[in-house]
């Protein structure tokens, strides 16, 4: 009678662990999982996989032990004397320190490539505008590039790309859409 007792409350505890919500997190001694090892789905789920962080917090990709790309939480940077929202940017480099400290993602998309050591190389502010938001910015070799919109009146935004030289603005192109029968080209 023990013994049936003690298969039984062992039969409900494996029972009961299914109606448990269950998490992703994969962890394994010494975080060194074995091949196959994954975080996701199977093919037949049809729930999304969500990275997610609830708080204000930014989550950040690794690779050979670097921070390589980080999506930025809602903050404030003052870039090139511009007040620029963060929230949602995205930076991606081959940089660490361009994710760890100074400034940060300048665009929606900034991708950040080394030429030296220095932040004046990899993140040069000069030339940067506070309306480039909607966009992607390359810099590395001290120069910066930016092609993306400029907000406008309501309905009315420009395609912008533009080069910068440090210290000064080199060239502009800019394609304005005034309707959809119209497109003006300007070049700066």
């Amino acid at each position: 009678m023990n013994t049936m007792t003690k298969v039984g409350a062992l039969a409900l505890a494996i029972a009961a662990t299914g109606l448990v919500n269950a998490y992703g997190q994969v962890s394994v001694a010494t975080n060194n999982p074995p091949g196959g090892s994954f975080l996701g789905h199977i093919g037949s789920n049809p729930n999304a996989v969500e990275v997610r962080h609830n708080g204000n917090q930014p989550i950040e990709w690794f690779t050979d032990s670097l921070i390589r790309m980080r999506l930025y939480e809602d903050r404030t940077q003052t870039i090139n004397n511009f007040p620029v929202r963060q929230e949602g940017y995205l930076g991606i480099s081959n940089i660490e320190a361009f994710n760890l400290g100074g400034n940060g993602a300048f665009s929606r998309l900034h991708l950040a490539d080394s030429s030296s050591g220095f932040i004046s190389g990899y993140a040069p502010v000069n030339g940067f505008r506070g309306w480039m938001r909607n966009g992607v910015n390359f810099t590395g070799n001290a120069d910066q590039g930016y092609v993306g919109q400029k907000y406008g009146a309501l309905d009315r935004s420009d395609t912008i790309r533009n080069g910068a030289t440090i210290p000064v603005w080199v060239s502009s192109h800019r394609t304005t859409c005034a309707s959809s029968s119209r497109v003006r080209t300007i070049l700066q």
